[in-house]
């Protein structure tokens, strides 16, 4: 597990981002978690102010998120730092499309339709395996 921390982040909230990497089994991954100032943020709206950003790179099983530096310790910003990195299983999907639609070629629908729906299998099958993991315990 190779997990690297902005010089500012909190302890609190680098033993949460190291716990839950454990927990969804991202050891495999090199995980720059970052805190970052509340002006840095760009809204995602004008209503809903963004609490973090992931910017993943399962090719290279990389990946850089960003945690506002308004987060304080309570079961909100744990929710905010599961969800991250929730992001790192995830971004394989959006991967998928950009192989699809890169410029140089344009797949059928219906291969990229079984290409997403392996993808999705894989994905639900590493959350039972999580999930089972939890419960056993």
């Amino acid at each position: 597990m190779i997990l690297e921390f902005g010089h500012n982040m909190p302890q609190w909230a680098r033993s949460s981002v190291k716990r839950w990497v454990r927990i969804l089994r991202l050891t495999d991954w090199k995980v720059t978690a970052l805190w970052v100032s509340e002006d840095e943020f760009q809204n995602v709206g004008e209503d809903q102010k963004t609490n973090a950003e992931c910017l993943a790179l399962p090719e290279y099983l990389h990946a850089e998120i960003g945690f506002c530096d308004d987060l304080r310790k309570s079961v909100e910003s744990e929710r905010v730092i599961m969800h991250e990195l929730r992001h790192l299983h995830y971004s394989e999907i959006k991967q998928i499309l950009r192989h699809c639609w890169d410029g140089r070629r344009r797949l059928e629908y219906e291969e990229v339709e079984k290409l997403l729906d392996a993808k999705i299998e894989q994905l639900i099958e590493r959350d039972v395996n999580i999930l089972y993991s939890l419960v056993k315990n």
